[in-house]
């Protein structure tokens, strides 16, 4: 087996994974912000 074609995908998969994350957390900011200040009350 070809260990590049491994990491080539196990990168872009994490790649894709953290792209995901960010628009996740884009989308819910608000509510990150609002749990920030309510626990820091």
């Amino acid at each position: 087996m070809d260990w590049s074609n491994f990491y080539m995908t196990t990168a872009g998969a994490s790649a894709a994974l953290l792209g995901l994350l960010f628009v996740a957390i884009q989308l819910h900011l608000d509510v990150i912000a609002a749990e920030r200040s309510r626990a820091s009350a």
